[in-house]
């Protein structure tokens, strides 16, 4: 093992997990915990909820911290690394409710400024890794005044706002699927959907059309056979 604190592709997990001694499975399979031979902990999360395509390794002992989490994103040499603690920043907001997003932009801002020319690809991995382009209120509104919520509204969009200021200045594109980025094996490249992914997304809305069509066709025959038996009938 190396001094790494994240493994962020599934086949370099795969590869490390061989010299781990499993100790504990959670989430039905989902996580897992493992100890190396040195006795550190390492944990095994799925990055990817709704598919559960993509995983990640992290490294426990000792628990990092947020502060932690952007100086690997900033300064590790590995680039899986770095979209691996981007990425984590992320769900740790949404699982525990930890606050990054000012943070992170204004580390980016003071390491990086006037040099985004040299570190285009890994700024463009945090941003995109760490969802800062989402400017969705992800903070609980029950029980807030509306005024509490609007604040909240506004702290995601200024963050999204921004981060797409940095991308422009790098001349990188905004619209990009966050998700696709963030679990992909290469979070800098999007990846295009394949032809037979087209061929089922065109499929799918043919069906839902035909569906339709077969709905209301039901229904004027429907009413048109009801209307004819009350003359006869």
């Amino acid at each position: 093992m190396t001094d790494r604190r994240f493994y962020g592709t599934n086949n370099l997990v795969d590869e490390q997990v061989k010299s781990l001694e499993e100790i504990e499975v959670l989430d039905g399979g989902w996580t897992k915990k493992y100890v190396d031979p040195n006795g550190n902990h390492w944990l095994q999360y799925n990055v990817d909820p709704d598919r559960g395509y993509h995983y990640n390794l992290m490294r426990i002992t000792p628990v990092l911290t947020t502060n932690d989490l952007i100086q690997i994103a900033l300064f590790s040499e590995y680039n899986d690394e770095v979209s691996a603690a981007s990425l984590r920043l992320y769900l740790e907001e949404q699982q525990e409710g930890k606050e990054y997003r000012a943070e992170l932009l204004d580390a980016v801002k003071s390491t990086y400024t006037n040099n985004f020319i040299n570190v285009k690809s890994r700024v463009d991995t945090i941003i995109r890794a760490s969802q800062l382009l989402d400017s969705t209120n992800r903070r609980n509104i029950l029980n807030k005044h509306v005024s509490e919520i609007e604040s909240d509204y506004q702290y995601f969009k200024t963050s999204s706002q921004k981060a797409k200021a940095i991308l422009l200045e790098m001349g990188l594109p905004v619209d990009v699927d966050q998700k696709t980025m963030a679990y992909s094996e290469s979070p800098v490249i999007k990846k295009p959907f394949s032809n037979l992914q087209l061929l089922w997304n065109y499929f799918k809305v043919f069906l839902m059309i035909l569906g339709t069509i077969t709905l209301v066709s039901f229904f004027y025959w429907f009413l048109t056979d009801f209307e004819t038996f009350s003359l006869f009938g």
